[in-house]
């Protein structure tokens, strides 16, 4: 793995006390770079509960929950560090585990990458809707877009147009996300919206990624 601090996570993925569908590592970093980035202030206490997928863990004891929670938790404080560093010029752009050791974008797994990032955007769909609708944002929450409508986008394109779309998008969203993480700070900073108690969408309310499609035919469907 490329990046040791989930090593406590896959530990935990390993063990009996994982439900099948627990969130798998680039599914993992997508989503918690969603909330890194989110326009909303996502607390701990909603998103945590989302990684475990439909079941509960039994773990064994706390330290094992513990480790596993602490794995995740190291890995979203990292990616706040470093998309600051990157945002204040101290650093160089973080880049997600779907690119290689030598820089490369991995396709495929950016699709699975991004469908964890999406899932973060049901905290806050109106937000995420008004973004994508924007003229001076719209472009932003486009990268990801190019993942979310893939049986559609594949109908529509010739199969090497839509190859060449999502590789350039891959490419193009670690520069994408310290744009998002500034116009979260922007927002907070202003604190002119509550904090949701409550991020239930309804299955034919359009998907707060933008695609314009019902959730439950997009986003919805994982």
């Amino acid at each position: 793995m490329k990046n040791d601090l989930l090593a406590g996570w896959v530990a935990f993925l390993a063990s009996p006390a994982a439900p099948a569908m627990a969130m798998r590592p680039l599914e993992l970093e997508g989503y918690i770079t969603g909330l890194v980035v989110a326009p909303d202030l996502i607390p701990p206490s909603l998103w945590i509960p989302f990684l475990w997928g439909d079941d509960e863990p039994v773990f064994d004891n706390t330290e094992q929950m513990q480790a596993a929670l602490d794995s995740v938790m190291g890995h979203y404080n990292a990616i706040i560090r470093q998309i600051d560093n990157q945002i204040d010029g101290n650093g160089p752009a973080w880049l997600p585990m779907y690119f290689d050791e030598n820089g490369i974008a991995n396709v495929e797994q950016c699709t699975q990458w991004a469908r964890g990032f999406c899932k973060t955007m049901a905290f806050a769909p109106e937000v995420w809707l008004d973004l994508a609708d924007h003229e001076r944002s719209s472009m932003l929450v486009e990268q990801f877009n190019v993942f979310f409508n893939i049986d559609e986008i594949d109908k529509r394109l010739p199969p090497e147009e839509v190859v060449e779309m999502r590789r350039a998008s891959a490419e193009y969203i670690p520069s994408v996300l310290p744009a998002l993480r500034k116009m979260a700070q922007i927002l907070a900073s202003k604190a002119s919206r509550p904090m949701r108690s409550s991020i239930k969408i309804g299955r034919n309310e359009l998907c707060p990624c933008g695609s314009g499609k019902k959730y439950k035919r997009c986003c919805g469907l994982n």
